[in-house]
């Protein structure tokens, strides 16, 4: 998987929906800091109609606690559909390490370079 570099931030795209019927595709900031699979602002979740799962306390980076509303959704990863849990909040897309978990992430710190996710071990 490949995305780029915009302003020192890691962008990759990600169609969210079954392969045979792509909702969106968006582009989804790479945070080590996140540890969920995806954050979406809740805009964007309710016009998706994403399946709402729970009402979650979450810890924000700042050691805050929020009450943020958890949804489920089918993404194509690597090729392949993959179930997720969408955090509904903030303003904007982040992807986090609960997707990286598995893979390497090379990134070019340039303005408009490329990052490069590749399961791990792989040549």
């Amino acid at each position: 998987m490949q995305g780029n570099v915009v302003m020192l931030h890691l962008l990759l795209r990600v169609p969210i929906g079954a392969q045979s019927f792509t909702e969106a595709v968006g582009e989804f900031v790479i945070d080590t800091g996140f540890t969920g699979h995806l954050m979406m602002p809740t805009e964007e979740v309710e016009i998706l109609k994403l399946p709402f799962v729970e009402d979650a306390i979450h810890i924000l980076a700042d050691g805050q606690n929020v009450l943020l509303k958890k949804y489920t959704a089918e993404i194509q990863w690597d090729g392949q559909e993959k179930a997720v849990k969408v955090i509904a909040g903030g303003d904007r897309r982040l992807l986090g390490t609960r997707l990286l978990e598995g893979y390497d992430v090379l990134a070019e710190f340039v303005e408009n370079g490329t990052v490069r996710l590749t399961p791990h071990g792989s040549a």
